[in-house]
């Protein structure tokens, strides 16, 4: 069998040079330096993957919904708030506290009708429907999303609405 010297770029020719000149088979390429490209290119391809996320490009874009309610240029003391997207199944709820709202969790954009509800009272008994507790602030007719006129564009980023009921 011969043997052939490797190049200067075999990692074994370069340690081996303290002790001797490295040698192998003529018929077999030296493959030391791929195994350092290999283990390179693994790192490199797996720091891309995690770089750049899972599905990064299926994400949709998401909004921050917050606002006022008013009745008669007065905040509305206590109720709840409701967006539905029916055509895209989104729907999304927060709190009213003294005319302020903030909807907690990030919403996809788009058109939503929005109605707005009494606080409820209490936990619904089984077996009863629970009537909505009176609240002379918020009018009947923006209680339910078929009956109320508002509605929210929401746009991707933050958004900032204002509604003002009317009798």
């Amino acid at each position: 069998m011969t043997y052939k010297a490797c190049s200067a770029s075999c990692e074994s020719h370069r340690v081996a040079t303290l002790y001797g000149p490295h040698q192998r088979p003529a018929s077999r390429p030296c493959r030391k330096p791929l195994r350092g490209i290999s283990v390179g290119l693994c790192a490199a391809l797996f720091l891309s993957a995690l770089i750049s996320g899972c599905g990064g490009a299926d994400q949709q874009p998401e909004s921050q919904v917050a606002g006022t309610v008013t009745f008669d240029g007065s905040p509305v003391k206590a109720g709840l708030i409701n967006f539905e997207a029916s055509a895209a199944g989104h729907a999304a709820q927060a709190k009213i506290e003294d005319g302020s709202f903030k909807v907690e969790a990030p919403i996809p954009p788009g058109s939503y009708k929005v109605s707005v509800t009494p606080p409820a009272s209490g936990p619904p008994v089984p077996g009863e429907s629970s009537p909505l507790p009176e609240a002379a602030d918020i009018p009947e007719k923006y209680r339910t999303l078929e009956s109320s006129d508002l509605k929210a564009e929401i746009r991707e980023g933050d958004n900032n609405l204002e509604f003002k009921l009317t009798p």
